[in-house]
């Protein structure tokens, strides 16, 4: 079992950081080099001005990351499924995910870009976690419809 679970870890980690390009990801890193505490405040008012909301989709953007990371381990871990597969999949998602919000952001001006991005690619983790949730509902089970990871729609 560990042998199936030593590719899983960190592995969204390392997609993100490595994905597309060798150069680093600038929506990974707090906005603005906020600190923690900057960070703590802008939450508590998300409204409050153009870098508390962006600080707060950046946020909602890492926090997805996490609930995608931990759908992605939970379906590798199944004894059925192809982890070389699924991995490679998984790779090919976050190098669109990364593309297509880069495009978006590339298309808007100032710090509006930014917010745009984040959502951008919460949009796509939220969908992507409730598809490898749904695909691992329905293994070993008699699903109505197959799922199918690239089509799903919620």
């Amino acid at each position: 079992m560990l042998g199936r679970l030593l590719p899983i870890c960190g592995l969204l980690t390392f997609i993100l950081a490595s994905v597309a390009s060798a150069e680093e990801d600038p929506l990974l890193e707090p906005p603005y080099g906020a600190t923690e505490a900057e960070i703590e405040e802008a939450l508590l008012d998300c409204q409050h001005n153009e870098i508390a909301n962006n600080i707060c989709a950046w946020r909602a953007f890492m926090d997805s990351g996490q609930a995608l990371d931990k759908s992605y381990a939970a379906l590798a871990s199944v004894e059925n499924v192809d982890v070389e597969s699924l991995k490679k999949a998984q790779l090919a998602f976050i190098s669109f995910r990364n593309a297509a919000c880069d495009f978006d952001m590339k298309n808007m001006d100032g710090s509006m870009g930014w917010g745009v991005a984040y959502r951008c690619r919460l949009s796509y983790n939220e969908r992507r976690t409730a598809a490898l949730n749904a695909y691992l509902s329905c293994l070993g089970q008699d699903c109505e419809l197959p799922v199918l990871l690239y089509t799903f729609d919620r």
